[in-house]
């Protein structure tokens, strides 16, 4: 049972590697959205911002449930529920709807990276956690090392709404793979002695300068990964005249770097 952990650690780089390809695919849908909404790239920023501000909503909700609830099902539903929105994205021609629906993927996806946290925590043994918690990361760097060619590839053959239906697809698939494989991990702390014993006080916490220095250094961090899976292809695009599936192979260029080295870390 303790070699499991590798399989729930290959599970956490599975779905990080789709979760990162639904958050990336639409960088290189700019132009083809802007066209069809009638969207200029300030409007076309709101697109990206209503992902940003679902995630935002539901961080915080979603590792207190994951701390007092059923790893596997909590994440499995909310792998269901972004897949089915992948879906209607590719589906949907009404821009406000599109909008909730992009709101809505940003939720769903939120719950992502606790629901692997948790995970990690409950079968990691201390003394290999950063190593694993690389390894099932190494999915963000993946998803725009393959990803980038491929989405842009399949953008360019079969437009950017197949592109969104394929990946719900794929996510479902990914869902059901989760359902069936994961079990809880052997430091799982549910019960209620459990959590007590481990309960942190919040002033704590924000008082705490290596959390919060923490906290800044990964908002810098985000904000540069932002713009690099949500503005890059587009920039290139309108500023160099540059071919959607050209932009697809130079945009996997820095990943393979990351891939390289996150393990090394």
């Amino acid at each position: 049972m303790n070699n499991y952990r590798f399989v729930v650690m290959g599970l956490c780089f599975l779905i990080s590697l789709v979760n990162y390809m639904d958050r990336s695919v639409i960088s290189f849908a700019i132009e083809p959205i802007k066209q069809e909404f009638g969207l200029d790239n300030a409007s076309f920023g709101l697109v990206i911002s209503a992902f940003a501000l679902g995630t935002v909503a539901v961080n915080a909700v979603s590792g207190w449930v994951l701390d007092r609830c059923n790893v596997r099902v909590v994440w499995t539903v909310s792998i269901f529920f972004w897949s089915i929105i992948m879906m209607l994205l590719g589906s949907i021609h009404v821009l406000m709807i599109f909008l909730a629906l992009r709101f809505l993927l940003g939720v769903g996806e939120g719950v992502n990276f606790p629901a692997m946290n948790r995970s990690m925590a409950d079968w990691m043994p201390r003394g290999e956690l950063s190593r694993m918690v690389s390894f099932g990361l190494l999915g963000v760097p993946m998803a725009m090392l393959i990803g980038a060619p491929i989405l842009s590839h399949l953008i360019d053959a079969n437009g950017w709404r197949w592109s969104f239906i394929s990946l719900g697809i794929l996510g479902v698939i990914v869902g059901v793979i989760l359902a069936l494989l994961y079990r809880t991990g052997p430091f799982s702390m549910y019960s209620a002695e459990a959590t007590q014993r481990h309960l942190i006080p919040w002033r704590r916490l924000f008082r705490s300068p290596t959390l919060m220095l923490t906290c800044w250094s990964f908002f810098a961090f985000g904000y540069v990964l932002f713009f690099a899976i949500s503005w890059m292809p587009g920039y290139l695009e309108q500023t160099y005249g540059m071919k959607l599936t050209t932009i697809g192979w130079f945009s996997s260029l820095p990943w393979g770097l990351a891939v390289v080295l996150m393990p090394i870390a």
